[in-house]
Protein backbone atom coordinates (compact mmCIF):
# COMPACT_ATOMS: atom_id res chain seq x y z
CA UNK A 1 0.00 0.00 0.00
CA UNK A 2 2.10 3.17 -1.14
CA UNK A 3 0.51 6.75 -2.28
CA UNK A 4 1.39 9.95 -3.49
CA UNK A 5 -0.83 11.27 -1.23
CA UNK A 6 0.78 13.00 2.10
CA UNK A 7 -1.49 11.78 5.33
CA UNK A 8 -1.67 14.13 8.29
CA UNK A 9 -3.51 12.38 11.77
CA UNK A 10 -4.76 14.73 14.39
CA UNK A 11 -6.29 13.04 17.39
CA UNK A 12 -7.72 13.05 21.13
CA UNK A 13 -5.95 10.32 23.16
CA UNK A 14 -7.91 11.67 26.32
CA UNK A 15 -10.76 11.59 23.65
CA UNK A 16 -10.52 8.04 23.05
CA UNK A 17 -9.80 6.84 26.74
CA UNK A 18 -12.50 8.62 28.16
CA UNK A 19 -15.14 7.17 25.55
CA UNK A 20 -13.87 3.50 26.27
CA UNK A 21 -13.32 3.30 29.92
CA UNK A 22 -17.27 4.83 30.12
CA UNK A 23 -17.83 1.46 28.31
CA UNK A 24 -15.45 -0.42 29.97
CA UNK A 25 -13.51 -1.38 26.81
CA UNK A 26 -9.86 -1.11 26.48
CA UNK A 27 -7.93 -0.02 23.28
CA UNK A 28 -5.44 -1.93 21.19
CA UNK A 29 -3.41 0.94 20.28
CA UNK A 30 -1.45 -1.17 18.04
CA UNK A 31 -4.50 -2.64 15.79
CA UNK A 32 -6.04 0.88 15.74
CA UNK A 33 -2.52 2.36 14.50
CA UNK A 34 -3.04 -0.19 11.23
CA UNK A 35 -6.55 -0.22 11.12
CA UNK A 36 -6.15 3.98 10.35
CA UNK A 37 -3.51 3.10 8.17
CA UNK A 38 -5.92 0.46 6.30
CA UNK A 39 -8.10 2.89 6.15
CA UNK A 40 -6.03 5.56 4.63
CA UNK A 41 -4.32 3.53 2.08
CA UNK A 42 -0.97 3.71 3.60
CA UNK A 43 2.42 2.33 5.19
CA UNK A 44 2.79 4.95 7.12
CA UNK A 45 1.62 8.66 8.35
CA UNK A 46 3.60 11.55 7.40
CA UNK A 47 2.34 13.65 10.22
CA UNK A 48 0.45 11.83 13.63
CA UNK A 49 0.22 13.89 16.17
CA UNK A 50 -1.78 12.84 19.37
CA UNK A 51 -3.03 14.71 22.39
CA UNK A 52 -3.49 13.55 25.74
CA UNK A 53 -3.28 14.77 29.44
CA UNK A 54 -0.08 13.46 31.29
CA UNK A 55 1.64 13.00 34.77
CA UNK A 56 5.89 12.04 34.48
CA UNK A 57 4.50 10.93 38.39
CA UNK A 58 2.49 8.40 36.87
CA UNK A 59 4.48 5.41 36.11
CA UNK A 60 1.52 3.94 33.82
CA UNK A 61 0.97 6.78 31.69
CA UNK A 62 4.98 7.21 31.42
CA UNK A 63 4.80 3.23 29.65
CA UNK A 64 1.77 4.04 27.68
CA UNK A 65 3.00 7.50 26.07
CA UNK A 66 6.82 5.60 25.67
CA UNK A 67 4.64 2.47 23.67
CA UNK A 68 2.87 4.99 21.86
CA UNK A 69 6.07 6.78 20.36
CA UNK A 70 7.04 3.29 19.51
CA UNK A 71 4.20 3.48 17.05
CA UNK A 72 5.63 6.46 15.64
CA UNK A 73 3.54 8.98 16.99
CA UNK A 74 4.18 12.41 17.90
CA UNK A 75 2.62 12.69 21.66
CA UNK A 76 2.26 15.99 22.90
CA UNK A 77 1.14 15.63 26.70
CA UNK A 78 -0.16 18.18 28.88
CA UNK A 79 -0.87 18.91 32.62
CA UNK A 80 -4.79 18.69 33.14
CA UNK A 81 -4.61 22.13 34.37
CA UNK A 82 -3.68 23.48 30.89
CA UNK A 83 -6.49 21.96 28.89
CA UNK A 84 -10.16 23.04 28.40
CA UNK A 85 -12.66 20.94 29.98
CA UNK A 86 -15.47 19.90 28.29
CA UNK A 87 -19.57 19.11 29.14
CA UNK A 88 -18.91 17.08 31.76
CA UNK A 89 -15.78 18.02 34.50
CA UNK A 90 -14.14 15.16 33.48
CA UNK A 91 -14.07 15.70 30.12
CA UNK A 92 -11.12 17.29 28.60
CA UNK A 93 -10.94 18.66 25.04
CA UNK A 94 -8.12 19.38 22.81
CA UNK A 95 -10.13 20.86 20.03
CA UNK A 96 -8.23 24.17 20.28
CA UNK A 97 -4.79 22.22 19.44
CA UNK A 98 -6.56 19.95 16.94
CA UNK A 99 -7.55 23.30 14.93
CA UNK A 100 -4.44 24.79 15.31
CA UNK A 101 -2.96 21.44 13.77
CA UNK A 102 -5.81 21.53 11.14
CA UNK A 103 -4.42 24.93 10.25
CA UNK A 104 -0.98 23.72 9.48
CA UNK A 105 -1.99 21.04 7.52
CA UNK A 106 -3.59 23.60 4.86
CA UNK A 107 -1.35 23.01 1.65
CA UNK A 108 1.11 20.23 3.34
CA UNK A 109 -1.30 16.98 3.17
CA UNK A 110 -3.47 15.51 0.71
CA UNK A 111 -5.37 13.54 3.53
CA UNK A 112 -6.50 14.63 7.05
CA UNK A 113 -7.59 12.15 9.36
CA UNK A 114 -8.83 13.68 13.46
CA UNK A 115 -9.41 11.28 15.57
CA UNK A 116 -11.85 12.83 18.11
CA UNK A 117 -15.74 13.23 19.03
CA UNK A 118 -15.80 17.12 19.62
CA UNK A 119 -18.64 18.98 17.57
CA UNK A 120 -16.32 22.04 17.92
CA UNK A 121 -13.91 20.44 15.04
CA UNK A 122 -16.50 21.14 12.37
CA UNK A 123 -16.14 24.75 11.54
CA UNK A 124 -12.12 23.92 10.97
CA UNK A 125 -13.04 20.87 8.78
CA UNK A 126 -15.38 22.94 7.18
CA UNK A 127 -12.82 25.64 6.67
CA UNK A 128 -10.11 23.10 5.36
CA UNK A 129 -11.90 21.24 2.73
CA UNK A 130 -13.13 25.10 1.59
CA UNK A 131 -9.10 26.18 1.22
CA UNK A 132 -8.46 23.19 -0.80
CA UNK A 133 -11.00 21.05 -2.05
CA UNK A 134 -8.02 18.33 -2.91
CA UNK A 135 -7.72 17.77 0.88
CA UNK A 136 -9.35 14.02 1.77
CA UNK A 137 -11.34 14.84 4.86
CA UNK A 138 -11.63 11.72 8.07
CA UNK A 139 -13.40 11.76 11.87
CA UNK A 140 -12.50 8.17 13.04
CA UNK A 141 -14.33 7.95 16.07
CA UNK A 142 -16.58 5.53 18.55
CA UNK A 143 -20.21 5.77 16.80
CA UNK A 144 -21.26 4.88 19.74
CA UNK A 145 -19.72 7.61 21.89
CA UNK A 146 -19.74 10.34 19.07
CA UNK A 147 -21.53 13.59 19.96
CA UNK A 148 -24.81 13.29 18.06
CA UNK A 149 -24.43 16.71 16.44
CA UNK A 150 -22.03 15.32 14.12
CA UNK A 151 -24.88 12.62 12.42
CA UNK A 152 -26.41 15.36 10.24
CA UNK A 153 -22.98 16.38 8.91
CA UNK A 154 -21.87 12.92 8.30
CA UNK A 155 -25.41 11.98 6.97
CA UNK A 156 -25.50 14.32 4.19
CA UNK A 157 -24.95 12.48 0.70
CA UNK A 158 -22.97 16.05 -0.24
CA UNK A 159 -21.07 15.80 2.75
CA UNK A 160 -16.98 16.03 2.22
CA UNK A 161 -16.53 14.27 5.89
CA UNK A 162 -15.37 10.21 5.40
CA UNK A 163 -16.38 8.49 9.13
CA UNK A 164 -14.69 5.45 10.41
CA UNK A 165 -16.34 4.30 12.99
CA UNK A 166 -13.66 2.70 15.34
CA UNK A 167 -16.69 0.72 17.07
CA UNK A 168 -17.36 -1.68 13.91
CA UNK A 169 -13.18 -1.67 13.28
CA UNK A 170 -12.20 -2.37 16.89
CA UNK A 171 -14.68 -4.54 18.67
Amino acid sequence: MTTDKTVAVVGDLTALYSARSRDRKQINYEQLDQVLKQQLGVDKFDVSIWYTLFSDQNEGQVYFVQGLKDLGWEIDTMDPREVRRGYRPTDYRFDTRIAYQLGLAVGEHSKILVVSDSFDLLAPLQELHADDQDIDVSLAFFSESLDGRWWRTLHDKNGFIRFIDLDSELY
